[in-house]
């Protein structure tokens, strides 16, 4: 994918440039793209903007649900293959404080993995390399699927008057009382909360958990 964009933008391109025009554009909407791999972002940034999105870039789990709450966009892409937090771990968390679009774009091969990334709320998967062009036209989509502006919706806590979840952060409380769950309890608790309403069956669980 990476020689995909380098075409896409044009020999003369240089990734200082990009990166100068940081918030430049955006007319198509923000994208915020989580991945660990920075020459990847850069190139992926300069891409994107050149398209007409305003990008805002992550390098990690816990950074890109900090920054996700800073800029609130209008979509997300997403590696499964970030230090920190998972990707799968970072999509729940997503789908409990929004309903933005989330676009997993990984190496991870396998319907498994793309049946567990959209159990857990992703809206479309993408294994890498992938053609540049695509991936525009798959991030149009889902925006024009959400609607014209998805991002006034964020949640950074719930809160059902007896038990509270610091989406953000990770802290849940229940009575104000402090519970300190491992992380497979959280994953569990999340994704509980992303699905409430309805009856979550044992095999889902068990799946996407």
């Amino acid at each position: 994918m990476f020689a995909d964009l380098l075409t896409c933008l044009g020999t003369g391109a240089s990734l200082a440039e990009g990166r100068r025009r940081d918030g430049v554009g955006g007319m198509n909407g923000k994208v915020l793209i989580i991945d660990d791999d920075p020459d990847f972002l850069a190139v992926l940034q300069v891409g994107l903007e050149r398209a007409g999105f305003a990008v805002v870039a992550a390098e990690g789990g816990k950074e890109g649900i900090r920054r996700a709450y800073e800029t609130q966009p209008d979509v997300i892409i997403l590696d499964l293959m970030i230090p920190d937090i998972d990707g799968w771990t970072v999509c729940q968390r997503f789908r409990a404080m929004c309903d933005t679009p989330i676009i997993v774009l990984t190496a991870r091969t396998g319907q498994e993995n793309v049946l567990r990334s959209l159990s857990l709320g992703a809206d479309d998967y993408l294994t890498k390399p992938c053609n540049f062009e695509e991936l525009v036209a798959r991030i149009r989509t889902v925006l024009r699927r959400a609607g014209a502006s998805v991002n006034g919706g964020w949640r950074t806590a719930y809160d059902d008057g007896n038990l509270f979840i610091d989406v953000k952060d990770g802290v849940v409380m229940r009575r104000g009382e402090t519970l300190h769950l491992a992380p497979i309890e959280l994953r569990l608790l999340l994704y509980l909360v992303s699905q409430r309403g309805r009856i979550v069956p044992h095999r889902e669980l068990l799946t996407s958990v």
